[in-house]
């Protein structure tokens, strides 16, 4: 077995890793994201991983097939307390309703 120094004194290491980090990044470049929902999907089961209310509105993050950003906005006061009273982080719901793909980021750099 080689001594670590020897090793890491040798360039076929350094070599060796150049390579595979090369050719993942090629493959991950070349593949890119395929979204887990499709657009036309209307029904979304998963996890809370958080909410917050904001007066009439609420963001819910869901954890299902991947992170998804959910909000409703409530029609009066008494359904949002009883939103606030039934719905915790963890529990597992069922979301209906459209999907829409998120706007380019418009503020420059």
């Amino acid at each position: 077995m080689l001594k670590l120094r020897i090793l890491l004194l040798s360039n076929y290491l350094y070599i060796f890793l150049l390579i595979i980090t090369g050719v993942y990044c090629f493959i991950i470049i070349n593949i890119g994201y395929q979204p887990k929902y499709k657009l036309n999907e209307t029904e979304i089961k998963g996890y809370i991983y958080d909410i917050k209310i904001n007066n009439q509105k609420v963001s819910i993050i869901i954890i299902g097939k991947e992170k998804v950003l959910g909000h409703y906005f409530f029609k009066n006061e008494e359904t949002k307390k009883l939103f606030i009273k039934q719905y915790r982080l963890g529990d597992y719901i069922k979301l209906k309703g459209t999907l829409k793909k998120p706007n380019n980021n418009t503020a420059p750099n």
